[in-house]
C-alpha cells in the first residue's frame, strides 16, 4: 500500500486557523504534540542543546494539532505553530503554508531501498527515525527541496490510536 497521510501547514496564528479547519473543514482534531514532545524527540537524537532548551522554554504550547478527515481515518492535516519553525527551518525564510508531505507505506525499508536503487540516494535526508508520535519516519526532498515525509504506522502510532492526555 502506499498512500497520502497528511499535509504539513505552517500558521502564523494557530489558535486562528483552528476554528477554520474544524469548523468549516468539519476535520476533527485527533491530537497535538507539544514543544516539550518536540524537545524530548530532538534530545535523543543530539543531547541538551541551544535549540532544544529553547523548545523546552515553550513547553506545553502546542506544536502540531493533527486534523483528521472523519470520513477518512488517518488522514490529516498538521497545524503547525509558526515558532517553532523558526529553529526548524532556515533563517530568513517564511514558512507560512506548506511545510511536506507526507505517504504512508507498509514497509519504510524497502521504500528507502527502491529509492536508494532508483537512484535516488541524495535526495535522502537521513535515516529512518522514530517519531514522537511513535511512527517510523523518512525524510526526502524534491530537486526544488519541497520535503516528503515517508511513514509507517505501528500498533501505537497517534495517527491509528490517538492520544490520551
Amino acid at each position: 500500500m502506499i498512500a497520502n497521510c497528511h499535509l504539513g501547514i505552517v500558521c502564523h496564528d494557530l489558535d486562528k486557523c483552528l476554528p477554520f479547519y474544524r469548523d468549516i473543514l468539519g476535520l476533527k482534531e485527533k491530537f497535538c504534540l507539544t514543544y516539550e514532545d518536540f524537545a524530548v524527540q530532538t534530545e535523543r537524537k543530539t543531547g541538551v542543546t541551544e535549540r532544544t532548551k529553547y523548545l523546552r522554554s515553550l513547553g506545553d504550547r502546542v506544536w502540531i494539532r493533527y486534523m483528521e478527515y472523519p470520513d477518512a481515518p488517518g488522514y490529516f492535516i498538521e497545524l503547525f505553530d509558526r515558532a517553532g519553525e523558526d529553529i526548524v527551518r532556515p533563517a530568513g525564510h517564511d514558512y507560512t503554508g506548506v511545510t511536506h508531505y507526507a505517504v504512508i507505506v507498509d514497509d519504510l525499508q524497502a521504500f528507502k531501498a527502491d529509492v536508494i536503487a532508483r537512484g535516488g540516494e541524495e535526495y535522502i535526508d537521513g535515516d529512518i527515525a522514530f517519531g514522537c508520535d511513535n511512527t517510523y519516519q523518512l525524510w526526502l526532498h524534491d530537486p526544488e527541496g519541497n520535503m516528503m515525509e515517508y511513514m509507517q504506522y505501528t500498533d501505537k502510532s497517534f495517527q491509528v490510536v490517538g492520544r490520551e492526555e
